[in-house]
């Protein structure tokens, strides 16, 4: 990666180290990271790339950056924190590499463009709200190693037509899918998905079929 400029500050308190980068040819903006940690991205680019050796995604590191329409998130990066891209209202499509084991709460909410979302292989902890209101997306996968969805996670994403679960999921929070009226449900045969969907009016396929 090329870079226009390496600024190294310090807090004295916590002493911890701050390496501060700007990377002029490919992202044209600036990240703050901690350690390991991105703790904020400032810029104004529709594509984003972020570097390597991060392994979390800080609290609301993107909130509201209305330009990003694609993120690249790298193999390595195994949290994305609460509200990390809330209000991203332009981003088109996220894949998550198959490290990521936690997506916080409010992680997408409100990215009303967001299209696709690959959740790779290895999440385990999917937060609260992580998309609700994710009004343009269609289609989502939750990977096999979840075991809880948590509470209104998909509410209001209204373009929603197939959610797939697998049998490790032993429980669903309160209002997963509300408001997904055109949602069809996707998991296998006497799993608590397909009571969650004939209970809550889903359409329901039987991954057995």
């Amino acid at each position: 990666m090329s870079q226009s400029a390496i600024i190294y500050l310090l807090e004295s308190k916590a002493k911890i180290s701050i390496l501060l980068y700007i990377d002029a040819e490919e992202n044209m903006g600036t990240f703050e990271i901690s350690g390991e940690v991105l703790v904020k991205y400032t810029g104004n680019e529709k594509e984003v790339v972020i570097p390597a050796g991060v392994k979390v995604i800080g609290e609301a590191a993107f909130k509201e950056c209305t330009s990003l329409e694609r993120i690249t998130i790298p193999k390595g990066v195994e949290k994305i924190g609460r509200e990390a891209f809330r209000e991203c209202s332009a981003l088109k499509s996220v894949k998550l590499p198959d490290t990521v084991t936690e997506l916080g709460k409010y992680a997408f909410v409100d990215c009303v463009s967001l299209e696709e979302a690959d959740l790779g292989k290895g999440l385990m902890r999917l937060g609260e709200y992580a998309f609700y209101g994710c009004s343009s997306l269609k289609e989502i996968v939750i990977p096999e190693p979840v075991t809880f969805v948590g509470h209104w996670v998909f509410s209001w994403c209204v373009s929603l037509e197939k959610v797939t679960l697998y049998g490790n999921v032993t429980k669903i929070g309160w209002n997963f899918l509300l408001g997904c009226t055109k949602v069809t449900v996707y998991a296998p045969k006497g799993s608590v998905a397909e009571e969650y969907a004939k209970n809550n009016n889903h359409n329901f396929v039987s991954l057995e079929a």
